[in-house]
């Protein structure tokens, strides 16, 4: 099994070797390994070991050269530094400033009529508000998911939890494909570090065989995709947009509900954290959903503490934070 280390270096020749390809298609000649030679003011036995994703301790000044010389993206660049170990990884704010701050949004949503929430970059879940449970079924169902330390992917793919059973299932096909890809788009300049390169495996673990493979093949082919092509035009252009259109129990309105969803980043934790709310997305159906949504509202001051995860003893924010910047 290959080291940490040894992965990087191939992540990083593999990188090379794809920019060496752009420079080709750019400048219209055939780009071969002494042309980076030169242009990186290396030797040819460094060179093509870099290309070949050799472990050895090469000079920094070097690695800066070859990512200069084949003019990656920013986002690239930030890749390649963070593979050769020349990028930090994300500073994370203390865990009482997190508490301190989520506490004054838990307190701002707490009686907003729809549903809203906080979550991390990584989509996990830090507080909801009661109103959320019109989304999962009851809001004793809310509490018992909240101490588990859910994620968005965990109520996607994970059928065990049947979150979106009323939901048409095109419709449940095209979130999930819209929540891979904003979860690429947000963290794509962390994905050199190690709770992202580990993510697909770990979170697969929680899931059966069978959601596991259909949630592989969605991640690998974002993966392969990237986000700097992500078109306006495709066919989930709506949700990029943030329209969601949810199955729910029958009401007097029907069978489906259609909300805006917008994402507001927490400058104040380093956008790491957002806030997530709802509307819907006719101004004409507002009393008809405050009407079905107002039966979650009304809960004891103590229930509702239980919607937010440091709340739970059980729940210790440190340790995710700990999970979030591991460094091997």
């Amino acid at each position: 099994m290959m080291t940490r280390k040894e992965s990087n270096h191939q992540l990083f020749g593999e990188l090379v070797r794809a920019g060496m390809k752009k420079k080709e298609t750019k400048d219209e000649r055939e780009y071969r390994v002494r042309d980076l030679v030169a242009e990186a003011k290396s030797g040819e036995k460094t060179i093509r070991k870099i290309i070949n994703g050799k472990v050895e301790n090469y000079q920094h000044q070097t690695i800066r050269n070859v990512i200069e010389a084949l003019d990656l993206s920013f986002s690239e660049q930030i890749y390649a530094y963070g593979l050769m170990g020349l990028f930090p990884l994300t500073q994370w704010p203390s865990t009482n400033q997190i508490v301190e701050t989520l506490d004054y949004y838990a307190k701002d949503i707490a009686h907003y009529p729809y549903p809203a929430y906080v979550i991390s970059c990584y989509l996990d879940y830090f507080v909801v508000n009661p109103a959320t449970a019109g989304l999962v079924g009851t809001f004793r169902q809310l509490v018992d998911l909240v101490p588990r330390i859910v994620c968005v992917f965990d109520l996607l793919f994970n059928s065990s939890y049947e979150i979106l059973k009323y939901t048409d299932r095109n419709e449940v096909n095209n979130i999930q494909k819209e929540q891979i890809r904003r979860f690429f788009a947000i963290n794509w300049n962390r994905r050199h570090e190690p709770y992202f390169q580990d993510y697909k495996i770990k979170f697969g673990s929680k899931l059966s065989d069978t959601d596991k493979d259909y949630f592989f093949r969605l991640w690998e082919a974002q993966e392969k995709k990237g986000v700097e092509s992500v078109s306006l035009l495709e066919d989930d252009a709506k949700y990029v947009l943030g329209y969601l259109e949810l199955g729910v129990p029958e009401t007097d309105f029907g069978k489906s509900i259609s909300f805006r969803l917008f994402a507001e980043p927490i400058y104040e934790l380093g956008e790491l954290f957002y806030l997530i709310h709802y509307r819907p997305a006719n101004e004409q159906d507002n009393e008809q959903y405050k009407r079905y949504f107002s039966q979650f509202a009304s809960q004891d001051v103590d229930d509702v503490k239980k919607l937010k995860i440091w709340s739970h003893p059980q729940v210790n924010i440190a340790d995710i934070l700990r999970q979030y910047q591991k460094d091997t």
